[in-house]
């Protein structure tokens, strides 16, 4: 199922009660891109975010915030690969 926004982002998955939930796949309107896991129409449990411009982020989210375990790639292609808690690593 899709679901278009008015910021002209666009989800293609799951829904719950008319809210994201399970797995799906957001291509926002500046050609980020993010996927994995929603609840709640929140990205949480397990997903990568990729910049359009390549850096990412690949791991676990808790209420659209890293938290947990995961891997950031930065702009200047420094990589971070462990813990993060309230999106602080």
């Amino acid at each position: 199922m899709y679901k278009y926004f008015a910021t002209g982002d666009v989800y293609k998955g799951s829904f719950e009660h008319d809210q994201r939930n399970g797995y799906g796949v957001t291509t926002y309107r500046n050609n980020d891109l993010y996927i994995g896991e929603y609840a709640d129409d929140l990205i949480q449990g397990k997903g990568k975010f990729t910049n359009s411009e390549g850096p990412y982020y690949d791991g676990e989210w808790l209420k659209g915030i890293h938290h947990g375990k995961g891997k950031q790639l930065y702009v200047n292609e420094d990589v971070y690969e462990g813990d993060y808690v309230n999106g602080i690593r």
